[in-house]
Parts: structure tokens; sequence; C-alpha cells
């Protein structure tokens, strides 16, 4: 078993626990007979882009934006503070 730390990318030790447990399981095959016993033909599916794409379905997929955020009209006018930084100077070379 390797004990060594793992580090981010930064160099800094990821956090104990983070990502999938060895062992795991995040994916499981389903007939797609047992799946139409419990949906309507008209139920919608989650599926993974990248095995759609595998399969042959067309795949459009919606242009990717940044979300807009509308102010309304009555919407309070916030200003910046003036933030004041206090800092005192060290003499190295005393």
């Amino acid at each position: 078993m390797n004990d060594s730390i793992k580090l981010n990318k930064d160099g800094s030790p990821r956090k104990s626990g983070s990502g999938r447990t060895k062992g795991s399981i995040s994916l499981i095959t389903v007939t797609l007979k047992d799946l139409t016993k419990y949906l309507p033909a008209d139920a919608p599916v989650v599926i993974g882009v990248k095995w759609a794409q595998s399969v042959g379905l067309n795949v459009n997929l919606p242009e990717q934006t940044k979300p807009v955020i509308a102010a309304t009209v009555d919407a309070p006018v916030v200003k910046e503070a003036e933030m004041a930084i206090s800092f005192a100077e060290v003499d190295l070379d005393a």
C-alpha cells in the first residue's frame, strides 16, 4: 500500500477522502428490456455525450455561454468602499 501524500497541482496536500474510493462503482449495466419496465416510452434518460457519439446518435450540444445576471431598475447601487491596508516596515539589515 502506498502511504505517500498525494499532492494537488499547486503542490498543496490533497484533502483526505477526496476523489472516488478505490473499488467503488459509478456505472452499472442494465438491459433496455429491464429499463423499459420502469420507465414510460417517452421518459427522458440521461446518457453520456461520448457514448451517444460512439453509437452514432446526432448530438446537438447547446452553445456554452456565460450566465447573464440581469439588473432590475429598483436594484440598489453599491459603491466600492475604500479599504485601508495597515503595514509596518521591517529593517532586515538591522
